[in-house]
């Protein structure tokens, strides 16, 4: 998959599978927008990520509690 920026100031993505790579490439063999991708993608990060956050806290608090 490749991404393509376009629209004014070239902050849209989109996504494109061109087929083989090099100066004989097919055509695009699929696309789709990245907008609601890139959003899923990072909710998933942050959902996976947040339970560590709030362990390192946790800790990290613990820590501090035990050394006063």
């Amino acid at each position: 998959m490749h991404i393509q920026y376009s629209g004014k100031g070239g902050n849209t993505q989109r996504y494109v599978c061109r087929g083989t790579f090099g100066a004989m490439a097919v055509g695009n063999c699929i696309g789709f927008g990245g907008m609601r991708v890139d959003r899923a993608v990072a909710q998933e990060v942050l959902e996976r990520l947040q339970p560590l956050g709030i362990r390192g806290g946790l800790a990290g608090n613990g820590g501090a509690h035990a050394a006063s």
